[in-house]
């Protein structure tokens, strides 16, 4: 009787793997070992290691995406508060984690992005639809007189973005969210009206 494998479970594997080892230290073979399939289930799924990558960020990118639309999406509460209880829980889920392996597209970008333009175009796309998501908020926030309008809300969306992962790359390092934190407080006033 043949084991049926499922495509998502293999992804989970390859996530856990590839954001505590890397792209480049995680094989085929460690994703195999570790999901317990034989290599000929994995071929059935994924044309290759950069396919299964490119399946991994679109499925993290989706996971990202609600928790956005769950932070975001209650407009009973001011905008400014909504963008902070995002950013709030993607770090307690880095502390969670001694902020060791942050973020899946942040980490494939650094790591991989220079050179594979399938990952980068990949990892660009996810990260731009957060982006947009964030700015309709920042235009709500703008729009109420809560939130800078010196700015469009896309590029104020993209400057809090871009500074809350920086500071992920620092979090990485001292492997605390304290870095987060900071900037996070630093970007509160900055973009207050």
């Amino acid at each position: 009787m043949n084991k049926k494998y499922n495509k998502e479970d293999i992804l989970l594997t390859g996530l856990y793997l590839i954001r505590r080892q890397g792209y480049h230290n995680t094989g085929v073979s460690d994703i195999l070992q570790r999901s317990g399939i034989p290599k000929g289930s994995f071929y059935n799924f994924f044309k290759s290691k950069e396919d299964f990558t490119v399946q991994l960020l679109e499925l993290y990118g989706q996971r990202i995406d609600s928790l956005l639309y769950q932070a975001l999406t209650p407009t009973d509460e001011a905008p400014l508060k909504r963008i902070i209880h995002f950013y709030s829980l993607l770090m307690k889920a880095y502390a969670d984690e001694e902020a060791r392996n942050g973020c899946l597209v942040m980490n494939l970008a650094t790591e991989a992005g220079g050179y594979n333009d399938n990952l980068a175009k990949t990892a660009d796309i996810i990260f731009q639809g957060w982006i947009q998501q964030l700015a309709v908020v920042v235009r709500e926030g703008q729009q109420q007189g809560s939130i800078r309008n010196s700015e469009t809300p896309e590029d104020l969306a993209t400057f809090i973005h871009l500074a809350f992962y920086g500071a992920l790359v620092r979090s990485k390092i001292m492997r605390s969210v304290a870095p987060q934190r900071d900037i996070l407080m630093h970007l509160i006033q900055y973009v207050q009206s």
